[in-house]
């Protein structure tokens, strides 16, 4: 029951893109958009394709680990999805966790794997799941920056859930809706949804995961999984 709250129309009076709104959860989610087809391309080839994107990626590398050691103990595996240059990972390696990631982008996975010196997987989350063994858990599974660009943001947190061990964390951390920049938010770039905290939160009671920790700005969820 999306109710449309932004339209852009092209000059021939169509409708081209759509950003509506949840009622009951507000979640906010472009429900007429570009085609899934070029989203895989975009990503695969020209997402963040340049050089001078690295450092802003290496500014925020250590923010999941300082942020989330104190829940998670040692000798954990360590999922990050949409992993691009590896730079979060790379904390969590050297305090002894056993790393994995993927990427979508070819190059930024590439890259990656040099990084970490292990397999990066060049495919989105959605994929990686699905090529997953029915015993392949994990201990840590973080989404930094990465659910408002895919198609069905809630559909990858449940195969994340599904693929995390008992008492396993899911870190999220994403951006808010602000309808002060709604023209930015609904006109342009490839952001698909904004995620919001009544909708987290009505995720984790529906798949057992306890709301360890909200922050709102920047929005951060701490979730954990539990019997």
């Amino acid at each position: 029951e999306m109710i449309p709250i932004a339209q852009v129309f092209s000059r021939y009076g169509g409708i081209g893109l759509q950003t509506s709104m949840c009622p009951e959860c507000d979640f906010i989610y472009k429900t007429r958009n570009l085609s899934s087809a070029w989203y895989d391309e975009h990503f695969r080839k020209n997402w963040l394709s340049g050089d001078h994107e690295r450092e802003s990626n290496v500014q925020l590398k250590s923010v999941p680990f300082v942020n989330l050691k104190k829940y998670i103990g040692s000798d954990k595996k360590v999922l990050d999805v949409g992993c691009g240059l590896g730079d979060r990972l790379l904390a969590f390696q050297a305090a002894g966790h056993a790393v994995f990631g993927c990427e979508p982008s070819l190059r930024r996975s590439n890259i990656a794997s040099e990084k970490l010196r292990t397999k990066i997987e060049n495919t989105t989350g959605e994929q990686f799941f699905r090529t997953l063994g029915g015993n392949e858990y994990f201990d840590v599974v973080t989404f930094f920056t990465v659910l408002a660009f895919v198609e069905r943001p809630f559909s990858l947190l449940k195969q994340a859930v599904d693929h995390l061990n008992e008492n396993g964390i899911i870190y999220i951390r994403d951006g808010n809706f602000l309808f002060h920049n709604i023209f930015q938010s609904t006109h342009l770039g490839v952001m698909r949804s904004f995620i919001s905290k009544k909708s987290i939160f009505k995720f984790a009671e529906y798949n057992n995961l306890e709301v360890l920790k909200y922050v709102d700005s920047p929005c951060e969820f701490y979730l954990r999984k539990t019997e």
